[in-house]
């Protein structure tokens, strides 16, 4: 029972883990091919050990390996070796063909070594879709393992293949080796092709043959009356207490969670056995509480972990359906830009930093409440994939508050936040940590799992809001999320069927030619239903299909100057792009190709980015901005002025153009050119030119030009228009 407890503790914790992994988001991307970062964000040698496996291996639908790794004995992941992956490989296909729903367990045996593999199937956190492909957990039953088993159930044994037998049949032999009685019992481990062995010497051999001479001796010595008296003395010291302690370990059979202890009433043998077995008892219930402990908290702060969680969210919910008055609130915490911390300073610091933040959690709530971390060995991703999460860092909390309403709740969340905000003094640093907080309901009508949904959509929505967010649940954010989901499938039939379009907007110099220009910008029509841009572009750069629709729209643009530049040879079109597809894609390349296939001049293609882009990704930008720009390809800063402005910035980027925001041209309707003005005045001391965008009324052109802008691109001109309009409306100038 020990060894089968041990193991069976090892084995609901890989189960747990892999239920994690493979109910999640970011795996069903992965399979997909569209999450290239699973891999490094996920699974290094530290994670891996911590999910207390050898191997994980993850298949398509087909038992197809797409990822294969194993934990070397010196901690350091790498590929599976392909004798180990063929000898799997039959495995894999009969799950496949099995096509199981839920998590199954098995212990194979590889070149007669036992290994113990957890399947499952991979599906999305909300289990709506079908199965994506299959997910494998497995863990090495090597003599390193069996050591440590047999130190945790303090008894030795092997594991062999399982003989066939009739279920939870215990096999006790005995056999006699120099004149010393032994025993050996066998059992199949539960529900595995696997069987326990254990063994040792008859004990209360000695007591019993020297009971049997002396009751012999007696018997032929004394007379009945002597063999009545040694009745009642063997009944009052021995027999009444066998039956008492046969009395003892048929109620410890029945009830398994009882606390027996045997009695104890001198020193002689019976005593010793007593000692003994309550001392086995004690030692068995202290390391069923230390596994207990282990699987329901988190092994670097201490606080619960996500199982914790959800029992304690099933305690409240049931609580609440028999007294519906009492309410109790669910926050999610996710800190904000710790990943910097961890690639800056270590993760040691992090750790520490996780720490620190568990104690004040702790510190905040009162001592029926649950203070939980959900990050480190598992993932959270939400509905439709939005969620991008390291989980090297594990930087997600929560905290069930019983027996309070959410306006309470978000008073305890600004008392946190504010908390949170203290600076913490580590390794010479002085870090300021900020945090975003959902919050919900715990209501009774639904699921826990539904309950930590709803907290995770509010949680994201502050984080979308901005950093220091509070953000309560509402029916809102899940429809939100219902429709993101949505749309993200969609966008992906449409980029695979070309459904999407591109549209193009003119650029017009009315003093010197006319049109001189064009930007290039991508339309998509759902169910007749406009989807505004902001919207579907969001959501291809979170999915990572940012990638093909920029490949899209630079061939769609590059085809469409081909055809125009026949009739009109000076014309140009500026293409957005995003950082994806400067981190993802050989993005020279894929402009070279461009020009080469269309036979375009360099000079005719414009590049546009953002303000905040450079800003925030720098040092990614610049080393390929430049090598575009040796192709004879330049670049256009857009929304100048709305985000993290910096002249040095200016300088150091291969920038010729500033387009000068909306937000800035409106004002000048109200007389109001303070910003323009100095925007303009810059472009114009740093060799730049400029193009004003939204342009909508004449106003705005006249001052405009009267301050030196003169390249204009708004409705006052055109709108954004199909190629064929274009053509048309090139026509009529």
């Amino acid at each position: 029972m020990r060894v089968t407890l041990a193991i069976e503790q090892d084995t609901a914790v890989i189960e747990s883990m892999l239920s994690d992994y493979a109910r999640w988001d970011d795996t069903v991307a992965f399979i997909q091919g569209n999450k290239a970062d699973y891999l490094t964000s996920n699974f290094t040698g530290e994670s891996v050990a911590n999910l207390h496996v050898t191997s994980v291996v993850i298949t398509k639908l087909d038992a197809t390996p797409i990822l294969k790794l194993t934990l070397s004995s010196e901690g350091t992941i790498g590929d599976m070796s392909a004798d180990m992956l063929n000898t799997l490989t039959p495995y894999f296909k009969h799950i496949s063909q099995l096509a199981i729903k839920e998590k199954l367990t098995s212990v194979l045996w590889l070149n007669n070594k036992p290994f113990l593999m957890v399947a499952s199937p991979v599906t999305d956190t909300a289990r709506k879709q079908t199965a994506s492909g299959y997910m494998y957990a497995l863990r090495r039953l090597d003599d390193q393992y069996i050591k440590r088993i047999q130190k945790t159930a303090s008894i030795p044994f092997t594991l062999q293949p399982a003989v066939a037998r009739i279920k939870q049949m215990v096999i006790v032999k005995q056999s006699e080796e120099n004149s010393v009685k032994r025993w050996t019992a066998s059992a199949s481990l539960t529900n595995l092709p696997a069987e326990i062995i254990v063994g040792g010497p008859t004990r209360l051999l000695n007591e019993r043959r020297i009971t049997y001479w002396t009751l012999a001796g007696i018997a032929a010595s004394l007379v009945a009356f002597s063999l009545v008296g040694i009745y009642l003395i063997l009944n009052r010291r021995i027999l009444r207490r066998l039956h008492e302690f046969s009395q003892l370990a048929d109620r410890h059979r029945i009830d398994k969670d009882s606390s027996i202890r045997w009695p104890i009433q001198g020193k002689d043998e019976l005593d010793n056995l007593s000692t003994s077995l309550n001392d086995l008892m004690a030692e068995v219930n202290a390391r069923h509480q230390d596994l207990n402990f282990l699987a329901e908290h988190d092994p670097l702060t201490g606080i619960g972990n996500r199982r914790q969680l959800h029992n304690r969210l099933e305690a409240v919910q049931n609580r609440s359906r028999r007294q519906p008055s009492l309410a109790s609130s669910l926050l999610l915490l996710d800190l904000d830009g710790f990943k910097l911390i961890n690639d800056g300073l270590g993760h040691s610091v992090g750790d520490k930093v996780l720490q620190i933040i568990a104690n004040r959690l702790l510190t905040l709530s009162r001592n029926y409440d649950t203070v939980a971390r959900l990050g480190g060995d598992e993932a959270t991703t939400h509905l439709g994939g939005s969620k991008t999460v390291t989980r090297l860092g594990g930087d997600e909390f929560a905290v069930l508050l019983e027996d309070t309403t959410p306006p309470h709740a978000t008073l305890y969340a600004e008392r946190l936040l504010r908390t949170l905000e203290q600076p913490i003094e580590l390794e010479g640093q002085n870090l300021i940590i900020r945090g975003s907080i959902g919050i919900t309901p715990a209501e009774a009508s639904l699921t826990k799992e539904e309950i930590v949904r709803n907290a995770d959509l509010a949680m994201y929505e502050a984080k979308r809001r901005g950093k220091g967010q509070i953000v309560m649940f509402s029916v809102g954010l899940l429809d939100k999320a219902h429709r993101r989901m949505q749309l993200e499938q969609a966008l992906q039939h449409a980029m695979n069927s070309n459904l999407l379009e591109v549209w193009y907007q003119p650029i017009i110099a009315p003093h010197s030619g006319g049109v001189v220009g064009m930007e290039a910008l991508s339309r998509w029509t759902f169910n007749e239903n406009y989807i505004p841009p902001d919207e579907f572009i969001g959501i291809a750069e979170t999915s990572g299909m940012i990638v093909q629709l920029g490949r899209f729209v630079l061939d769609q643009a590059g085809a469409a100057l081909k055809d125009l530049r026949a009739e009109y040879p000076n014309l140009q079109c500026s293409v957005n792009l995003s950082v994806r597809q400067f981190r993802d894609t050989d993005l020279v390349a894929d402009i070279s190709a461009c020009l080469h296939k269309h036979n375009l001049p360099a000079d005719a293609l414009k590049l546009e980015l953002t303000e905040s882009m450079l800003a925030e990704h720098e040092e990614d930008l610049l080393a390929t901005m430049l090598n575009i720009v040796k192709l004879g390809c330049k670049f256009y800063l857009d929304d100048f002025g709305t985000g993290y402005s910096s002249l040095d910035r200016l300088r150091r980027f291969p920038i010729e153009v500033l387009k000068i925001d909306r937000s800035f041209v409106t004002p000048l309707g109200n007389g109001d050119d303070v910003m323009v003005r100095n925007i303009i005045n810059i472009g114009h001391e740093l060799g730049m030119k400029l193009i004003a965008e939204g342009v909508e009324t004449e106003t705005e052109l006249s001052r405009l030009t009267e301050l030196g802008c003169i390249q204009f691109q708004g409705y006052y001109f055109a709108k954004p228009m199909p190629l064929e309009d274009l053509r048309i409306w090139l026509a009529s100038q």
